[in-house]
C-alpha cells in the first residue's frame, strides 16, 4: 500500500491513479502480482471527462462545478445530496415542470447557502468513495465511514430506509473486494470472536450493512485504530492484519450515533443521504426510488458504455481523495448533530423533557430534587442517576436551542433552620429568568415494567 497512488486491475488494462490523474498501464508493462479476486470484471477505456471540479468561493466555502452530467452514478450522488429537494419539488409542481429530468445541486429555486450545503454533501460522498478505494491507511486519519440519513428524525426509532445508502456501498464494491461480516444476532456484533473469520489478503474493505440500532459504537474503536486477527473457526495461526494492512471499514446505519465524545467523533467520517429517494414522504406523497429517475437497475442493466463512464468517475473520486488526503471534505453536520443527540438522549427521556418543560417551566428556576424525582418516576424503566439526568438535560437544551443553568445553590430558611436548596433552570435565549416559584405538578406514579421492555439503558 502506497500513499501517493493506487493501482486498479481491469480485464484489459491496469491503471495507476495519482493526485495528478489516471495513467493507463498496458498489462505487459505491469510487474505486480495480483489476486484474481482483485481483477475488476470489465474493460476500461480512458475518458477525457473530469466529471467534477472542486473549488473555493470568495468566502472560503468548498464548492463544486459539475463538468459532465451523463453519468448515472454521479447523478444519483447529486440527488442523494439534495437535502433541500422538497423546496425544489414544490417549485417544479407549481410551474408544472417534469420532476427527475434535471440533476442539480444548485437549483435556481434554492438560496446560495442551500446550494453550498448540497454541493458540500456531494463532495463528501466523492471523498469517501476515494478514501474507500485507496488502500493506504493513514495513521493520522483512521476513520470509519458512517453512512446514514441527513433528515432529522421525529423519533429516534424512525428508520429512514430506501434513501440509497446500500446502493452507495454497492457502487464502491464494483471496484473493491468487500468482506461482509455475518451478524450473529448478538447485541454487540463484535462480541462474536469469529466475526472476521474468512478475511483474506484480497479484501479491500469491510462493510457492516444496516447496523442494529442498539450497537454500541465504542466497540469499533479498537478495530478502527488497530489491526485485525480473523480467528476463523477450526483454523490455527492465522496471519495478523496490521493497521497498515487491514481493509478500510464502512457501515450503513438508519440511526444516529450514540456517542458525542471527541474520541468517538474523530474516528468517524459521516456520509449523509437526503430523503430524495424514499419509501414514504409527505411532500411527494409516494415512494420514489432511483429506478424512477434512471429507468434502469444500477449494476444490472448498464451497457458497456455506461459501465465505462461509471468506472472513470470512480477513479476520479480516488484521484480527488489522493490529492486531498490532508484536506478532508466533511459533510455538513447540522441535521446530523440533531439526530445524534436524539439517539444519545433516548426517546423516553426526550418525551419526558418535551412534556415537562412547557411554558410554565421555561425561564424559571425549578427545585432540582422535585425535577429529578419527577423524571425518575416518568422514566422509571431506564436507569437514571442524578448525574445522568443533568447530562441529558444539557444535551436536551443543546438540541432545542435552550440555555441550561447548571446547578444553582440558594440558602433558604425553613422555620428558623437555614438550608441549601438546589435549583435548575432551562431558558430560551434572550429571556430573563424568573425567580423560583412552586409549580404544582404531581410526581407521576413510578412505572411497573416487565422484562419485555425494548428500551436500552443509558
Amino acid at each position: 500500500m502506497i500513499k501517493d497512488y493506487q493501482l486498479f486491475f481491469f480485464e484489459n488494462t491496469a491503471v495507476k491513479v495519482t493526485a495528478n490523474g489516471v495513467q493507463f498501464l498496458p498489462n505487459k508493462d505491469v510487474k505486480n502480482y495480483v489476486f484474481k479476486e482483485n481483477i475488476i470484471k470489465g474493460s476500461l477505456s480512458k475518458s477525457k471527462e473530469t466529471f467534477f471540479e472542486p473549488y473555493k468561493d470568495e468566502k472560503g466555502n468548498n464548492r463544486v462545478k459539475i463538468t459532465y452530467n451523463n453519468c448515472d452514478f454521479l447523478n444519483y450522488l447529486i440527488n442523494t445530496s439534495c437535502v433541500y429537494w422538497e423546496n425544489d419539488y414544490k417549485s417544479y409542481q407549481k410551474e408544472e415542470k417534469p420532476w427527475g429530468v434535471e440533476h442539480l445541486l444548485n437549483s435556481p429555486y434554492l438560496s446560495e447557502q442551500e446550494q453550498i450545503t448540497q454541493e458540500q454533501h456531494f463532495l463528501s460522498k466523492c471523498y469517501a468513495i476515494g478514501y474507500m478505494l485507496h488502500r493506504w491507511n493513514d495513521v493520522n486519519f483512521p476513520v470509519f465511514i458512517y453512512v446514514t440519513d441527513d433528515q432529522v428524525k421525529e423519533d429516534n426509532n424512525e428508520a429512514n430506509g430506501g434513501t440509497g445508502k446500500s446502493m452507495f456501498a454497492q457502487g464502491i464494491e464494483q471496484l473493491a473486494k468487500f468482506f461482509h461480516p455475518q451478524d450473529s444476532g448478538k447485541k454487540d456484533i463484535l462480541e462474536d470472536k469469529h466475526i472476521f473469520g474468512g478475511l483474506k489478503d484480497y479484501h479491500d474493505a469491510i462493510l457492516f450493512d444496516d447496523v442494529n440500532q442498539n450497537q454500541d459504537f465504542r466497540s469499533f474503536y479498537t478495530l478502527i485504530t488497530r489491526g485485525i486477527t480473523p480467528n476463523t473457526k477450526n483454523v490455527q495461526q492465522e496471519r495478523f492484519f496490521s493497521f497498515e494492512e487491514r481493509p478500510k471499514i464502512m457501515g450503513t446505519f438508519n440511526y444516529g450515533l450514540k456517542d458525542d465524545s471527541s474520541a468517538g467523533l474523530r474516528r468517524v467520517f459521516f456520509v449523509t443521504f437526503s430523503s430524495y429517494y424514499h419509501k414514504i414522504n409527505k411532500t411527494m406523497g409516494r415512494e420514489y426510488q432511483p429506478y424512477d429517475d434512471f429507468k434502469k437497475r444500477f449494476y444490472k442493466e448498464w451497457n458497456p458504455q455506461e459501465w465505462n463512464v461509471f468506472y472513470n468517475f470512480m477513479l476520479r473520486c480516488c484521484q480527488f481523495y489522493i490529492a486531498n488526503q490532508d484536506n478532508h471534505y466533511f459533510a455538513p453536520s447540522d441535521n446530523l448533530k440533531k439526530n445524534n443527540l436524539k439517539a444519545i438522549i433516548g426517546n423516553t427521556f426526550l418525551e419526558w423533557a418535551e412534556d415537562y418543560f412547557d411554558e410554565e417551566r421555561l425561564n424559571i428556576e425549578i427545585n432540582k430534587k422535585e425535577l429529578v424525582d419527577n423524571c425518575k418516576a416518568s422514566c422509571g424503566h431506564i436507569k437514571l442517576t442524578n448525574a445522568k439526568i443533568q447530562t441529558k438535560l444539557e444535551q436536551f437544551c443543546t438540541l432545542k436551542g435552550y440555555l441550561f443553568s447548571g446547578t444553582i445553590k440558594k440558602t433558604e430558611y425553613i422555620g428558623l433552620s437555614r438550608t441549601t436548596v438546589q435549583y435548575l433552570c432551562v431558558s430560551t435565549p434572550n429571556t430573563p429568568t424568573a425567580p423560583s416559584t412552586v409549580v404544582n405538578t404531581p410526581t407521576p406514579t413510578p412505572h411497573i415494567t416487565d422484562n419485555l421492555s425494548q428500551e436500552i439503558d443509558f
